[in-house]
C-alpha cells in the first residue's frame, strides 16, 4: 500500500511519480477523467521528440503559421501496428 507525504501542502502518493497522475487526481475526484494530463503529457512527450522539441521559445520560428506547426508535426508522428503500418 503506498503511503502519503506532503509536498507543499497536498497529499500525494508515494508511489505517483508522474506529474499527470498527481495533478490528474483532482479530476477524477470530481467526476472527470484523469486521462486529460495524461494526453497532454503524451503529447508534451511526442513533440518533445520532434525538431520542434529542440527550439526554445525566444528562439522559434515566430513566422510559423499554425498549419505549419502541424505539418511538421505530422511528419513525424509514429507508425501505428493496428493501422498496418500507415500514420
Amino acid at each position: 500500500m503506498a503511503k502519503l507525504d506532503t509536498r507543499e501542502g497536498n497529499p500525494v502518493r508515494s508511489d505517483e511519480t508522474e506529474p499527470c497522475a498527481i495533478v490528474g487526481r483532482p479530476n477524477a475526484e470530481l467526476g472527470m477523467t484523469p486521462q486529460l494530463f495524461e494526453g497532454v503529457a503524451e503529447m508534451y512527450r511526442y513533440i518533445g521528440s520532434t525538431p520542434l522539441g529542440e527550439e526554445f521559445p525566444e528562439s522559434r520560428d515566430r513566422d510559423r503559421t499554425f498549419i505549419e506547426t502541424i505539418q511538421q508535426l505530422a511528419q513525424h508522428v509514429p507508425l501505428r501496428e493496428e493501422d498496418g503500418g500507415q500514420a
